[in-house]
């Protein structure tokens, strides 16, 4: 639109340019949030949790495979899980959160998970990068359903709360990894 048509367009018009403009601006700032968390998480630890989840189960796994943390999604308070991918998204979230612990009590400015769901949607990766985000965690998510350990536990049925004393070495990125 040129300055001159800006002046003849009809009030409506001109809101919904603004508007896009806004979008395209916001858009731009993400990325280069997201882009200097990314530099500075190269510098801190790089971590890895395996996660897995069912309607009714969730469990989180570090590297090697032990299982730091089980519930079932359905006792937590506050938390209603009515389909897979409400229970997938809790999974993520909570494996963000811990992760995010981690790279606290440890003392860096951020870091990096690779988190490796059994499966996870699309749809998801917009808000799962939000929450790393506030975590100062840099995110890259997969997909592995085969040999995820997490899966695998996800039959079980005893809690295990994680516990802050739970050091980040046993979080980091030093295991088998699928590529």
């Amino acid at each position: 639109m040129t300055a001159s048509s800006e002046i003849n367009a009809p009030p409506v018009i001109l809101a919904l340019e603004a508007e896009r403009a806004a979008q395209r601006q916001e858009a731009r700032d993400r990325a280069r949030a997201r882009a200097e968390l990314a530099a500075r998480s190269a510098q801190g630890p790089q971590l890895m949790l395996w996660a897995a989840a069912t309607r009714g189960q969730a469990t989180i796994c570090r590297p090697d495979g032990r299982v730091i943390w089980r519930q079932c999604l359905n006792d937590l308070p506050g938390l209603r899980v009515e389909t897979e991918l409400d229970a997938i998204a809790a999974t993520a979230r909570q494996a963000i959160w811990i992760a995010g612990q981690a790279r606290l009590e440890w003392g860096a400015e951020a870091g990096g998970l690779r988190l490796i769901m059994d499966r996870y949607r699309r749809s998801l990766l917009d808000d799962l990068h939000r929450h790393a985000y506030v975590a100062a965690l840099a995110l890259k998510v997969m997909a592995e359903p085969i040999g995820n350990p997490a899966r695998h536990a996800c039959a079980e049925t005893t809690p295990v709360d994680w516990h802050p004393n739970l050091g980040l070495a046993d979080l980091l990125n030093a295991h088998r990894i699928p590529t």
